[in-house]
């Protein structure tokens, strides 16, 4: 009886302590930071550790402050990741300001150019949650916008995590490397979150945001996501294949293991088949091309 008291104690604090990295959105900020790594190091780049580090701080950033704007709203849901935000929203809100401070810091240590790019980048994230579109209570966030939701996440992980290493190291966005690797990257970004949306079907429906597994259907929306990852599999061969052979074999592995995830996406799977399978993919792709390189 002990025994099995105290492995349940340990289950208890282990649970806690992975509620508190996925939700608290370290989790998701570490798979930005590995996927910006990843294009210094598919570039053949020597690796910037303030762009990686900045990745992670504004990814991080940017989650909670969405969290926090949608406290209000989701504080009558029942789900698990909820249900913690709702009880850790004074955690998160101090999180949240460590980490604007420490994007300030850094910001006077970046070039013009950077804070720029970092702008816009912010603008559409903040506004993705912020209400600033209409009048009185009519007001609307960017995501409330018919379908525009996922094409706002691809595109700024897209831009974060390809064009801002190469920003920084003067290479141009349309040099064929970087073009290829941007293009991957946002069929990469664009076939996982999809899933997302099949899991917040009910409660999109519920706040009258409109999405594509609701035009086109549960399903439709599974082959679609699916066909993206075929699609980045084949720019992967065009790219890396023979030259860097090590390199196409980790991304068709990390391209069959998500469209498996993504198949057997529901609304009704836990919370941790989203925040830790699905968002665990970034950092798939990123340790197996480190495998497979050497």
């Amino acid at each position: 009886m002990v025994v099995a008291k105290n492995a349940f104690i340990s289950m208890r604090f282990l649970k806690k302590i992975s509620d508190f990295i996925i939700y608290g959105n370290f989790y998701i900020a570490l798979g930005a930071a590995a996927l910006c790594w990843q294009t210094f190091y598919l570039l053949g780049l020597q690796v910037k550790s303030v762009i990686v580090l900045l990745t992670f701080l504004a990814t991080f950033f940017i989650y909670n402050i969405d969290r926090l704007l949608a406290y209000k709203s989701i504080s009558g849901l029942k789900s698990e990741r909820h249900i913690w935000i709702t009880e850790n929203a004074r955690l998160l809100l101090v999180l949240t300001v460590l980490s604007a401070l420490g994007l300030l810091m850094m910001l006077f240590f970046l070039p013009l150019k950077i804070i720029l790019f970092l702008a816009h980048l912010g603008f559409i994230s903040v506004g993705y949650s912020l209400p600033f579109l209409g009048n009185g209570k009519n007001q609307r966030s960017l995501r409330s916008i018919k379908v525009l939701k996922i094409f706002l996440i691809t595109y700024v992980w897209m831009a974060a995590t390809a064009w801002l290493p190469a920003l920084l190291t003067d290479v141009l966005f349309w040099n064929n490397d970087v073009l290829l690797i941007a293009i991957k990257r946002a069929l990469f970004i664009f076939a996982v979150t999809l899933p997302f949306d099949i899991r917040d079907y009910h409660a999109d429906i519920k706040t009258e945001v409109t999405t594509l597994p609701q035009l086109m259907g549960i399903n439709n929306a599974k082959w679609l996501a699916i066909g993206c990852m075929m699609l980045f599999s084949v720019i992967g061969y065009m790219q890396f294949y023979p030259q860097r052979a090590g390199i196409f074999y980790a991304l068709i592995i990390t391209a069959l293991t998500s469209a498996a995830l993504i198949w057997y996406a529901s609304p009704k799977r836990h919370e941790y088949y989203f925040t830790a399978l699905l968002d665990g993919t970034l950092l798939l792709q990123f340790l197996l091309i480190l495998c497979f390189s050497h």
